[in-house]
């Protein structure tokens, strides 16, 4: 293939400006490479001039470095990067060389952009920085690689796809350009001052030869995310990767509490998200039930779709209209004014078998034990864990849990006659719930029911984690399993947490609101087994990676208000210390986190006291001007309590896999106490992306008796259970040609004599190509009067050793695959308008130009290319006259309707460009298209609004009606001609009269309507089936067999789904007793009851059989019969041209 330069330029007009972008595209997609002529040899030489002596400045100031072997291997090679400068746009001159050709580049991924999107399916959304580059020999000091460069060289690399080079000079040289990780011979385009290249630089491997010192510009266009998540990792920057996390690796590690290491801050985030220093705990399973829902991933995308899931107490729970009172002082009356509730359902559902409990204590069970032996389990299960190996392990139990009084010692249970019998002092017993639970798996480890009001969720966590540490000779836990639970079973203690103020009266949660006036009740159990996250093999941590992981928890820290203003007063001090102790202790700084779940009482002081605290720890103290995005759990579910903080962590992790930070609910005016406006810091009201793909999420919360916890966990966004982001167009990750060739041709693909096109143009018949050069051979096709030709490549002439394309109707530069059987695939020459279209600049106006478009008489070179293992079609228009419509070759037309069976009958040439065609209808209505040379793909027929469209393959469903009746005439007559290249078609339809029917005609319409659907179009329909023909004493029709060696088939009659015929068995089949059923709707009844061809042992793929139709007006058998190709071939090929052939 030629690498001719394609004239490029905003200067030029946008239908050839946008030509010549879609011709560079499409040669990237092919080749991998492109050649453009901007002007720099003529009119723009003056820009390439500034440029050399502004590269002789920057040289003299000594700014030019030789770079070390990772960069210039990403680059052109140790001669073409043998030195380089990578360039600040902020730092060019206005009016500079360097910056007019910095401005060029930008242009060029402008214009190019939308079509690589097309052509490759590649979302180009920026450039990288310009690089300066000097060729010639290596020379000086190489400069240390640091990890900022690295950084900046890795988004280069990584990111970018395609690379735009541009030839400043003076030196002439060549680029050798190659296929990365292949045995392809490199390809060598020259290059001198105002040559400008343009690479796929993730799959071509450019390196720069020149005798003498020269400079080149270049720049990567770069990727989107999704597009890069898409396509293999560029190996440049798969090693540049490996440097950097090697590097960082062991700047964590030498990192003490008094030295941190010196990096920038975005290198310090990544080398805290890739190391870590110490032990952190793995959370390895995880279950739920929170309101609405049962289980995590559910209650995720409940949460990130804002779901409000307070409701009035349900009269499962009690009748709440006994108590209710709006009066804020109803709490002295023992009523309260608040009325909502977050609702766990199914509490009263419990498997008491699978924990080996008897019917009569599970009745008088408190439900949170049993939702506790549940959730806890599923949990386990998640991990890995199963009953049998759980039993006898040294497992902890450490469960948020209220100790004090359970709700259920308040539940009116008068009519349960067990409640005190002699299961009553565990069934209600608050301090039995953790070690009932041990007790029935089995698991000896710790049992520990912990009550600290709302931070027992979180105060379980640390002391499970903790747990998990060797201490001494003493062995830690195997794991521990960490929660809470909280079931509002009964009305008891409401009075009483009105009276202390804590309770909403508008209902609703209303945390960083002005109206924030306190909670709402909510249920819920959360279940988390937390393991460590590496094992201790030789003296060294090495992370366990064969067990399941959500998540890490990375630090955590309780502290104690001690004598502050009031026992449950928050203290901001105490915040801080406690949020500032537990980033410390996972080893980061405060601008590592990246999002809050807060505590949010929703109270118009603690809210702005937690705030506050957070952001002076988290974002303060650092100087990082990053928001701090800020959520709270109980806008959409309420408050918890005991459950409430194990419920926010559990958010933080699932947020954090889901890479989005789910809405706070019921924020409309922030508190004014907030400042918001000079707080770095983000309450979020809608679903917000994370900055980065694994993220740090603090989790704090306070019990009123002064208890603060908080901890840091961390997780990765699981990119396998979102759903992926949809190309532009279909992504093409593969070269279709490479012009220097590599690999071996596959002796089975080359003919022994000629290679043979055969195609629409031929009538199918085989035409031999002409050898060009080595390995490309060509012939060149005339448009016919469609404007379009499909066409394949035979070997030796012979339809069963194919070379077809991928695709049906694949276009120029297209892959060769095969050779094949008779493949359905072509590639279509379209000379047609196509849906895509341009604007041509005319005087004042635009007129619009069809793509694509060539007349008919235009001849078009058709070339395939072999070298080595790559193969490519590919063609191109002749710069020679149309040929004169009378020399084109006419093509005979057919009728194809339904009073035919549509069969396909001729039309006669009336000539003068003129077909006719008779009808004497024997039934009402008259459905019919018109074929050109038999071809389905060549189908004349109407649109919607009745114009003549065609020939294509785009006719399913549109016919012509003639809306005749019995005995009517009608004529169909077809007028085509060419007129200056371009296809002038109509069609009439005129009555003639009527005529009585004849004896045949009669006899005709007293036979059964067959046709014949099976295996071989599993997706055919009864409005385009074929008529069985009458064959004097049977109908009949003929079937080859397939790949599979056989076929199976059903009956129609009167072309409709609901009047099925079909054997009384499966498989029918002579040698198998059975009867004809039928005609059935088609219900799915008669789904598998087929007559089935080629289960006899003799039949083999491509054989041909008869089948034959017994019964003329009720089918009474069938039957069939191999046909011998040899002495039938003329009836097998009659039975082809009449559309009876049915099969591969």
């Amino acid at each position: 293939m030629a690498s001719k330069p394609l004239r490029f330029g905003l200067d030029l007009p946008p239908a050839e400006r946008d030509a010549a972008a879609e011709a560079a595209a499409s040669n990237l997609a092919v080749q991998g490479f492109c050649v453009l002529d901007l002007g720099f040899k003529d009119k723009k030489q003056e820009q390439l001039t500034k440029a050399k002596a502004e590269a002789a400045e920057l040289d003299a100031a000594e700014q030019l470095y030789r770079p070390e072997e990772l960069i210039f291997t990403g680059l052109f090679g140790d001669e073409g990067s043998a030195r380089i400068l990578p360039l600040n746009p902020r730092e060019l001159r206005e009016g500079s060389g360097l910056k007019a050709l910095d401005q060029e580049i930008t242009d060029v991924a402008q214009v190019v952009a939308p079509f690589l999107s097309f052509k490759l399916g590649l979302d180009i959304v920026s450039r990288a920085r310009a690089v300066l580059h000097e060729t010639g020999p290596l020379e000086g000091v190489i400069k240390r690689l640091t990890e900022d460069e690295a950084s900046a060289w890795l988004a280069d690399f990584r990111f970018g796809r395609v690379m735009c080079i541009i030839c400043v000079g003076p030196g002439f040289g060549d680029f050798e350009l190659s296929v990365r990780e292949s045995d392809c011979k490199p390809c060598r385009v020259t290059s001198s001052p105002g040559t400008v290249l343009m690479i796929r630089s993730d799959k071509i491997c450019a390196r720069h030869n020149c005798r003498t010192r020269s400079l080149l510009l270049s720049c990567n266009l770069q990727a989107s995310d999704s597009t890069n998540a898409r396509l293999a990792p560029n190996p440049c920057a798969a090693k540049l990767q490996e440097w950097l996390d090697a590097r960082l690796h062991y700047l964590k590690q030498a990192e003490t509490e008094d030295r941190r290491a010196e990096l920038p801050r975005h290198l310090r985030l990544a080398m805290n998200r890739q190391c870590f220093k110490g032990q952190y705990m793995a959370v390895r399973g995880l279950a739920s039930r929170v309101s609405p829902c049962w289980g995590p991933e559910t209650f995720w995308c409940g949460a990130a779709s804002g779901l409000d899931t307070l409701v009035d107490v349900p009269l499962i729970r009690w009748d709440h209209e006994k108590f209710f009172d709006p009066d804020e002082n109803s709490w002295r009356l023992y009523k309260t004014c608040a009325r909502h509730m977050s609702v766990v359902e199914g509490v009263d559902l419990f498997d008491n078998k699978m924990f080996g409990i008897t019917p009569a204590e599970s009745k008088i069970m408190d439900p949170q034990q049993r939702v506790v032996l549940e959730v806890g389990y599923e949990a386990l299960f998640s991990a890995g864990y199963k009953k049998g190996r759980l039993m006898g392990c040294l497992g902890g139990m450490y469960l948020g849990y209220g100790t004090g009084n359970s709700d259920f010692g308040h539940v009116d249970r008068s009519g349960d006659s067990a409640a005190e019998g002699s299961f009553g002092a565990t069934g209600g017993s608050a301090a039995i719930t953790a070690n009932r639970f041990s007790f029935c798996l089995g698991m000896k480890g710790p049992s520990i029911a912990v009550d600290a009001e709302d931070a027992s969720g979180l105060l379980s966590l640390h002391m499970g984690s903790e747990a998990l540490h060797a201490k001494g000779r003493a062995l830690a836990n195997e794991f521990s399993l960490c929660g809470g639970i909280k079931l509002n079973l009964a009305f008891f203690f409401w009075p009483q947490r009105q009276a202390a103020g804590w309770l909403s009266k508008v209902g609703r949660c209303q945390t960083f609101d002005q109206s924030a006036d306190g909670w709402v009740h909510g249920d819920a159990a959360v279940n988390v087994v937390v393991k460590p996250l590496s094992d201790n093999v030789d003296g060294q941590l090495k992370v366990k990676e064969s067990e399941p992981y959500l998540a890490s928890l990375c630090g955590s820290s309780v502290r104690h208000t001690g004598h502050g203003a009031s026992l449950a007063a928050p203290h901001g001090p105490t915040e801080q210390e406690v949020i500032s102790t537990a980033v410390y202790a996972a080893g980061l700084t405060g601008m590592d986190i990246d999002a809050t779940e807060n505590y949010g009482i929703a109270n118009m002081l603690a809210d702005p006291v937690e705030v506050n605290s957070c952001s002076r720890v988290l974002r303060l103290a650092d100087d990082d001007d990053a928001p701090l995005l800020m959520r709270a759990s109980k806008t959409s579910v309420g408050n918890a309590l005991h459950a409430g903080s194990a419920l926010s962590l559990m958010q933080a992790i699932l947020t954090s896999v889901a890479g989005s930070i789910a809405p706070n609910l019921h924020l409309l005016q922030s508190n004014p106490h907030l400042d918001v406006g000079q707080l770095p810091l983000g309450i979020v009201t809608e679903v917000v992306p994370y900055r980065m793909t694994s993220t740090f999420v603090n989790s704090f919360a306070r019990g009123f008796g002064g208890t603060n916890v908080s901890m840091v966990s961390f997780a990765a966004k699981d990119v396998k259970q979102l759903p992926e982001p949809s190309a532009p167009m279909p992504l093409s990750d593969q070269l279709v040609y490479w012009p220097g060739g590599g690999g071996k041709t596959d002796t089975a693909s080359m003919p022994e004599k000629s290679f043979d096109i055969a195609g629409t143009f031929s009538e199918w018949q085989p035409e031999p190509m002409t050898k060009e050069s080595e390995g490309v051979y060509s012939y060149v096709v005339t448009l016919g009067e469609n404007r379009w030709e499909q066409f394949q490549i035979w070997l030796d002439g012979d339809p069963t050793r194919c070379l077809c394309p991928e695709q049906h109707k694949a276009g120029s530069k297209s892959g060769v695959h095969g050779p094949a059987v008779s493949p359905p695939s072509c590639w279509l020459l379209e000379g047609r308008p196509q849906g895509e279209l341009r604007l041509r600049a005319k005087g004042d106006r635009t007129e619009e130009v069809p793509k694509g478009q060539g007349l008919a008489g235009s001849k078009w070179r058709v070339r395939l290319c072999i070298a080595g293992k790559w193969r490519m079609v590919e063609w191109e228009k002749l710069d020679e006259p149309l040929v004169p419509a009378a020399d084109l070759k006419k093509g005979a037309y057919f009728v194809t309707a339904d009073f035919s069976g549509w069969g396909i009958e001729p039309m006669e040439d009336a000539g003068a460009g003129e077909w006719k065609f008779q009808v004497h209808l024997i039934r009402p209505g008259g459905r019919f298209q018109i074929l050109r040379n038999r071809d389905l793909e060549q189908t004349l027929y109407p649109d919607l609004e009745g114009t003549l469209k065609g020939p294509d393959d785009s006719a399913d469903g549109r016919c012509w009606l003639l809306r005749g009746d019995q005995r009517d005439i009608f004529q169909i007559t077809l007028r085509r001609h060419i007129e200056e290249g371009l296809d002038q078609k109509a069609i009439s339809i005129e009555r003639l009269g009527e005529k009585e029917l004849s004896e045949d005609q009669v006899r005709q319409l007293g036979r059964l309507r067959l046709s014949a659907f099976g295996t071989w179009d599993p997706g055919a329909g009864g409005s385009r089936m074929r008529e069985l023909p009458w064959a004097g004493s049977c109908f009949h029709f003929f079937v080859r067999l397939g790949a599979q060696g056989k076929e199976s088939f059903q009956l129609l009659e009167d072309f409709s789904w609901n009047r099925v015929i079909h054997p009384s068995v499966a498989n029918a089949r002579s040698s198998v007793a059975h009867t004809v059923v039928g005609p059935e709707l088609g219900d799915g009844r008669a789904r598998g009851l087929n007559w089935t061809i080629g289960l006899d042992g003799y039949e083999k793929p491509g054989d041909v059989f008869e089948v034959q139709v017994y019964g003329e007006t009720r089918v009474e058998r069938v039957k069939w019969q191999r046909v011998e190709p040899r002495i039938s071939a003329a009836r097998i090929q009659k039975a082809e041209d009449e559309g009876l052939l049915f099969g591969a």
